[in-house]
């Protein structure tokens, strides 16, 4: 009788655990999304620049991260947040990612090396 139990209690945790995890992928994935947003309203406020759009998007979406981070270190009122990410200070964040990446120089075009 008690390995019953003891199957319905492991049952159980593993039920609690799979809820657990996909409730943190769906988290995250919304998050991800909410920065990718932020990163493309970054790309339009500061312009166009050279480099890929890929870079400026990852800094973009780097950016968001770090500046929620930063508004919850120092304690900025979050004011609406989805996902967990402030999405006000995700776009400041991604203004800055992107005009930081701006400001650094561009890589020279590689050449193709000769046998």
């Amino acid at each position: 009788m008690w390995f019953v139990v003891a199957a319905l209690l492991a049952g159980l945790l593993l039920l609690v655990l799979f809820v657990v995890v996909i409730r943190t992928v769906v988290v995250l994935a919304i998050a991800a999304i909410i920065a990718l947003i932020a990163a493309l309203i970054a790309e339009a406020v500061v312009g166009p620049g050279r480099g890929s759009a890929l870079a400026s998007l990852f800094s973009g979406i780097l950016g968001a991260f770090v500046g929620a981070l930063i508004a919850r270190l120092i304690g900025l009122p979050l004011q609406f947040s989805v996902g967990g990410l402030p999405v006000l200070w995700a776009i400041v964040g991604a203004i800055a990612g992107v005009s930081v990446r701006r400001l650094m120089p561009a890589s020279p075009p590689r050449r193709a090396k000769l046998p």
